[in-house]
């Protein structure tokens, strides 16, 4: 039925003018909650007081729905008959008068509490002994307190008033001492100052300060008391609420249940269970207040100290407290007892703490709570059981070691908690280091280093602790090396020279290698104790944040911050320009700070700058038409004789052997630096080919079209005889303008491809042409039977290091001028389909050891030097020195070199050796 619809028969239910009995609000389930809301919040007690403008009032309180408000008016209409059980009149509880005058602020501090105002306080002094009762009720009216709580009030009162007397009666003449009185007695909120340690009480006396002595020993003894009296208080509120009791037993018996969980045991709404709550926890604080519960734990459990864990309570006191709302005892979520007359400054650090613990994403130290032994007695011992108290009250699931964690532990944190335990400790990105990793998670976290296979365990790993150098919690030491970064090795004075010298060197050069910096500073650094110029950067990184730029272009480069990004090709271009189109390589490096390499790097991707005899050029010459003409005239001659390659060195000498192109060419280049030296040096002259077709690059004698130059096609193009001495080859390359460490080079490299090969005493024969000289299918079954003697078919790991073996000559066949030499034996070989020559692994490098000529048959389990090193390492006995090792290498026959004493560069992918001169096998 809707509400506007209702017009309570009021003559029904009675009225206050006629005289009949009036009828009050029911008191069953059915209508406790509108009773409630009607006596404690509208003042009114029977059904003839409610009118239309009540209903509207009514339903505004939370907790009246439509059911209830629907309920009411069936009563008011007549359509719901009146519950018989209870149609008598709730008779208030009765207010016997008092005829000893207190002082109510001192007996019941938490009424005063209450009522704040001053004018309130006063009236509670001045009440009379006769009608101490009915005017407290009117007073509290006064300060609008409801009706209800009133009531309980007055009847709290009375209760004290009477516990008081039968104390003060039976504690008559006693002496009773308190040796903690100077810090109790300020719990208890008197308004008295009483300092005394010795008590006798006195029970004739009913004010001055004796009485306040009796009263003070009365509060200090009575402490169990006050606690039943507040349980007491508490049930009785519990026993009148409407589900009250259902609500709290639940509680108790389900596991951390929801609102919803409760609800649907006693059929009520979230929400519903969310109101029954808060009166529920309402009417606990409300007790808590009036019987000082705060001040008696306090008392009882805190003082003399300054606080206590949770842990050390009783059970019975932790389930009393539990739910209070403690602000003077207790902080937060912490789990301590702490006294209300705490010093401000710790009460600030708790807070602080109490905030940090709410807030933190990231794991929280338990270290942070040694602070806490000022306040907690024998707080090492307790000290466990408190960290197990903040785990569960503020949601820390995870831990590791000494830190707590509320998310789930990332590598990160492992990581960090290693470097923090050890901050010695390197971090190595290669397989050694990651089986190090591997034995320490095992053994110390008990879980695996990569929590999910990982195709590439070396690149996961290092991805990883780059991500702790990004965010400058590690710091990297070249190598694939981390460790803990430590921001407190650079001074402040060492900062500052540090940044005034990069301003300087950033005022001419657009950025500054930290290379050339690092040598500038290597001194204070290592000083400092800084590793290497790794560590150097990225604390430069750390402190210079925001007022320089690092790691342009991937490079440890620093720039001026919020400069414009240009590229180090125009970088180069500008310093040169500034500096008359050229400069010295050394003088470039330094102000650019880089490594020669990065100069030459820059210079090839600059297409006007070139680097010849130590000088960084910038050529911005223009060459006339008709000398392009020309020469492009002349690059079609040679390319119609090969057309894979250009001899520039036969350019230069077609353009300048006529007096015009010379004049033409010395006219162009007036301005240029060094201008005579394009007409009589190829070096500088090839610079003006690319210029005229930049399709041909590579080196500036011989220049190319496809990816790599064949130096094998060259030797065939320029010699028609057979077999070519080692003399003959360096003079034709000497002509081109190569010089003698480049000729060696060339020469190993076309041995490598058995495009050259050596047939006796420094004389060698291309491949071609021994095709055509000799019968090479003839020769092949000799030279098979030769290696078969040697070779065991049946061992897999056999081979024949040809280069260190004396061949026999009597059992070959004989040739005419050539010789039986490795080179040739393995060639003839290897054009069958028996066996095979082992080569140095692919690389970078163009310097190669000596070719030791290992063959070895088709099925062999071995395809390189490299791999057959390491097949002999791992089966070597011997000392690991370098000198030993070597020596066996040799009697193996890899290392053809007897004068050698290292090891080649190629095998640092197999063989390390360490500053000790000892080696390992990687």
């Amino acid at each position: 039925m809707a509400q506007e619809q209702v017009k309570p028969n009021l003559e029904r239910v009675g009225s206050g003018d006629t005289g009949q009995k009036r009828i009050p609000i029911p008191t069953t389930r059915k209508y406790q909650a509108v009773r409630r809301v009607l006596e404690d919040d509208l003042g009114i007690q029977y059904l003839d007081q409610i009118d239309q403008q009540v209903l509207d009032q009514l339903a505004t309180f939370k907790g009246i729905g439509p059911t209830k408000l629907n309920a009411l008016i069936d009563l008011l209409t007549g359509q719901e008959q009146l519950p018989v059980e209870r149609h008598e009149v709730r008779k208030a509880s009765p207010i016997p008068v008092v005829t000893q005058t207190y002082y109510p602020e001192i007996l019941l501090g938490g009424l005063a509490a209450l009522l704040p105002a001053a004018e309130t306080q006063g009236a509670l002094k001045a009440l009379t002994n006769v009608t101490v009762a009915t005017e407290l009720v009117t007073i509290l009216k006064r300060a609008q307190v409801k009706s209800g709580q009133a009531k309980k009030l007055v009847a709290a009162w009375q209760q004290e008033v009477g516990t008081y007397e039968a104390w003060r009666a039976t504690h008559h003449q006693q002496t009773m001492t308190f040796p903690n009185s100077a810090s109790q007695v300020p719990l208890l909120h008197l308004q008295v100052p009483f300092s005394e340690t010795t008590v006798l009480v006195d029970a004739t006396v009913q004010e001055g300060p004796q009485e306040v002595a009796n009263e003070v020993a009365y509060r200090l003894t009575t402490l169990d008391e006050r606690f039943a009296h507040f349980e007491a208080a508490f049930q009785t509120d519990v026993t009148d609420g409407s589900h009250w009791a259902d609500i709290l037993q639940l509680e108790q018996t389900l596991v951390d249940p929801t609102l919803a969980e409760i609800g649907q045991q006693i059929g009520l709404t979230r929400e519903r269970v969310r109101q029954i709550k808060a009166r529920i926890n309402g009417a606990r604080d409300f007790w808590s207040q009036i019987y000082q519960i705060q001040t008696t734990i306090a008392l009882r459990d805190v003082v003399p100290q300054s606080a206590v864990t949770l842990a050390e309570l009783s059970p019975a006191v932790r389930t009393q407290i539990a739910p209070l709302e403690t602000p003077m005892l207790t902080i937060g979520q912490l789990p301590l007892l702490i006294t209300p007359t705490l010093s401000p400054e710790m009460r600030r650090q708790l807070i602080r703490l109490d905030a940090q613990l709410t807030v933190t994403d990231n794991g929280f130290t338990v270290k942070r709570l040694d602070f806490l032994g000022e306040l907690i007695t024998d707080f090492q011992t307790k000290k466990s059981a408190l960290i197990t108290a903040i785990q569960r009250q503020y949601g820390f699931t995870y831990s590791l070691g000494d830190t707590l964690y509320k998310r789930p532990l990332t590598d990160r944190a492992y990581f960090l908690k290693l470097g923090t335990d050890h901050p010695a400790m390197i971090f190595s990105g290669d397989a050694a280091g990651i089986a190090q990793l591997k034995t320490i998670f095992e053994q110390q976290f008990h879980r695996e280093l990569f929590r999910k296979p990982v195709k590439n365990e070396i690149r996961t790993l290092v991805s990883k602790l780059f991500h702790l150098v990004d965010a400058n919690e590690f710091t990297y030491l070249g190598d694939n090396q981390f460790k803990l970064a430590d921001h407190d090795k650079l001074s402040p004075e060492l900062c500052n020279r540090i940044a005034k010298t990069l301003n300087e060197r950033l005022a001419v050069a657009p950025e500054v290698s930290v290379t050339s910096l690092y040598h500038q500073f290597e001194h204070d650094a290592r000083r400092a104790g800084l590793i290497n110029r790794y560590e150097f950067y990225y604390e430069l990184r750390y402190f210079f944040k925001g007022e320089f730029e690092f790691g342009h272009k991937n490079t440890m480069n620093i720039r001026k911050a919020g400069t414009e990004t240009v590229s180090l090709q125009a970088s180069l271009e500008q310093y040169l320009r500034q500096n008359q189109n050229y400069a010295r390589v050394e003088d470039v490096c330094q102000a650019f700070g880089w490594p020669d390499y990065t100069l030459a790097q820059t210079a090839f991707f600059a297409p006007d700058v070139n680097i010849h005899d130590n000088w960084v050029l910038l050529q911005t010459f223009t060459l006339p038409d008709e000398l392009v003409a020309y020469l492009q005239r002349l690059i079609a001659l040679q390319v119609a004789q090969h057309p894979d390659y250009l001899l520039v060195t036969d350019l230069r000498k077609q353009l300048l052997v006529e007096d015009h192109w010379r004049q033409l060419l010395q006219t162009t280049l007036a301005d240029t630096p060094f201008a005579t030296k394009y007409l009589t040096e190829t070096t500088y002259f090839a610079d003006i080919v690319t210029r005229v077709d930049a399709r041909w690059h590579g080196h500036a004698f011989v220049k190319y079209l496809t990816k790599k130059f064949d130096d094998g096609q060259l030797i065939l193009d320029h010699f028609r005889q057979p077999v070519l001495s080692r003399q003959v080859i360096s003079e034709f390359y000497h002509e081109l303008g190569y010089q003698d460490s480049s000729i060696y080079v060339i020469l190993q490299r076309l041995q490598a491809h058995q495009e050259l090969i050596a047939v006796g005493n420094n004389q060698f024969v291309t491949a071609q042409a021994l095709q055509q000289w000799v019968a090479v299918p003839e020769l092949s079954e000799r030279v098979n039977r030769y290696l078969g003697k040697r070779l065991s078919f049946s061992d897999e790991r056999a081979y024949l290091p040809l280069a260190s073996q004396v061949i026999d000559t009597t059992t070959l066949p004989a040739l005419t001028h050539l010789d039986w030499t490795p080179e040739l034996l393995s060639y003839v070989a290897t054009q069958g389909p028996y066996y095979r020559q082992l080569a140095w692994a692919e690389t970078a490098t163009n310097v190669l050891p000596a070719d030791p000529v290992i063959m070895v048959r088709q099925a062999s389990q071995w395809t390189t030097i490299d791999e057959l090193v390491r097949g002999l390492m791992a089966t070597y006995t011997g000392n690991w020195t370098l000198p030993n090792v070597v020596q066996y290498l040799k009697q193996r026959g890899i290392l053809t070199n007897m004068k050698t004493t290292r090891l080649p560069s190629i095998l640092s992918e197999t063989l390390t050796v360490d500053e000790a001169q000892m080696v390992h096998l990687v």
